[in-house]
């Protein structure tokens, strides 16, 4: 249960909240380069790691397949899908043996339906997860436009 205070998704939240958040969650295990799901999925929920890494990246044609971010223990993936209920954006594909926590978006949606203030601190977990990993894309990003400049 302390590993489950550290995500940042669900810091903000007693030791009773986090021990019936658990509940609800699945444990399910990946094997190294075992796809976890697909670019164009419909997502049922997201994870959180155990252990292990997983690598979120898309098909290029032509070049192949191309890295996004690596995600490690006590990282989450796979939420847009369960935030916006749209096709996932990339693949997911375990980079080592991968042990995760999965929540199916059913479950979890019903799980904060009855608690406005619970719903509050888990969306400003996963605001907070989100405007984090913007700003890394941004970097990225200013990163590739320097670089092409320079050429």
């Amino acid at each position: 249960m302390e590993k489950f205070s550290k995500i940042i998704l669900f810091e903000k939240l007693s030791s009773l909240e986090q021990k019936n958040l658990m509940k609800i969650a699945e444990k399910r295990i990946f094997k190294k380069d075992e796809r976890i799901f697909s670019k164009g999925e419909i997502g049922d929920g997201f994870f959180i790691i155990k252990s292990g890494k997983v690598r979120i990246s898309i098909n290029i044609p032509g070049i192949g397949e191309e890295l996004l971010t690596m995600f490690s223990e006590n990282d989450h993936f796979g939420e847009m899908s369960t935030i916006d209920g749209k096709p996932r954006s990339a693949n997911a594909i375990a980079a080592t043996d991968v042990e995760c926590l999965f929540f199916e978006k059913e479950k979890f949606l019903e799980y904060l339906s009855g608690d406005k203030n619970l719903i509050t601190r888990i969306l400003w977990g996963f605001l907070n997860a989100i405007s984090t990993r913007l700003r890394g894309a941004d970097q990225k990003l200013i990163d590739i436009l320097f670089l092409m400049k320079s050429f």
